[in-house]
């Protein structure tokens, strides 16, 4: 018999070994993701006889609207199958159930990043869009360094005006930030409890290269490889997009806290074109997809800027 349902608590041991197997993580990676992210309410599974099919997880956050007003929305995460039940329609079964419980709660969209072009194709014919997008942005150390006035500014009293604790680090203010940052029609608006989750993470996994830089102003949360020397910057946010001086500030604490071969930063597409403008390899690529819930439609010729996804758990 097949059912479908939000999780319990008894079939978590389960759940755990779908999530370590499919993804490939370490049981304590996957115990930290259980701990502190998931509960009943935002699992859904698929049984059959009782036993584990697959599962998702939903992530309730919403898409900034005209007038600083929101629609409520939720992230898809984590969706996977047992090997020995792919390919018999079961994700799809509980995708749609997924998508009917948001449904009923309120929402209007699902939202989602596929891990590659074979999971895009499978989404896309479950009805969801491309709709998100993210600029890709690469700099060697040397132009870094001339475009942060490093040399001028690592002598500044604010140079290294940074929190590094994260136990201590008011993220509401953090919030704040990033929703002055990311606030064009349709970005995806998280809230401090996601916040919270995904820069725990990072530092979580700062044994891993991970190193969370956090300003009252500005923050940026970069991921470091040794072995290829170069520094990747997952998402980078000012509580004013055009004061180009705290910027720097945080380019500054980048390069002095993340040396590197070469970075590569993440941000919305056209919108902070002094770095654009300095920057010879520059790549804009579909970042994220989308899903109507109801009769209500997305028109993106609305916006004048692409919408960003962001903080994605990728």
């Amino acid at each position: 018999m097949l059912e479908l349902k939000k999780a319990t608590i008894e079939l978590y041991e389960s759940l755990k070994k779908l999530f370590r197997e499919s993804f490939n993580l370490t049981r304590e990676e996957v115990d930290f993701f259980f701990k502190n992210k998931v509960n009943p309410d935002n699992c859904v599974v698929c049984l059959q006889d009782g036993n584990v099919v697959s599962a998702l997880y939903m992530f309730y956050n919403s898409l900034m609207c005209n007038d600083s007003k929101k629609i409520k929305a939720y992230y898809l995460y984590g969706a996977a199958t047992f090997p020995k039940y792919r390919n018999k329609g079961f994700m799809t079964q509980t995708i749609n159930f997924a998508n009917k419980l948001a449904l009923k709660d309120g929402c209007k969209y699902s939202i989602l990043l596929p891990e590659n072009d074979n999971l895009s194709r499978f989404y896309e014919k479950r009805g969801y869009q491309p709709f998100f997008k993210t600029n890709f942005l690469k700099f060697r150390f040397e132009t870094l360094k001339k475009v942060s006035s490093f040399e001028k500014l690592c002598n500044d009293k604010n140079f290294e005006n940074f929190k590094d604790d994260t136990t201590r680090f008011n993220y509401l203010n953090f919030e704040k930030i990033r929703e002055r940052f990311y606030n064009s029609l349709y970005d995806v608006y998280w809230d401090a409890d996601s916040i919270k989750f995904a820069v725990n993470s990072n530092d979580y996994y700062k044994g891993k290269g991970i190193k969370n830089i956090l300003r009252e102003k500005s923050y940026a949360i970069c991921c470091y490889s040794k072995e290829e020397n170069v520094a990747q910057i997952l998402e980078l946010a000012l509580s004013n997009i055009n004061d180009m001086y705290e910027l720097k500030f945080l380019l500054c604490n980048i390069l002095k806290l993340i040396p590197a071969k070469e970075y590569i930063f993440r941000l919305p597409v056209n919108r902070l074109s002094f770095l654009e403008k300095f920057c010879n390899d520059v790549k804009t690529k579909n970042w994220g997809m989308i899903k109507s819930l109801s009769c209500e439609r997305i028109n993106l010729l609305d916006s004048e800027n692409c919408p960003y996804l962001g903080l994605t758990l990728d």
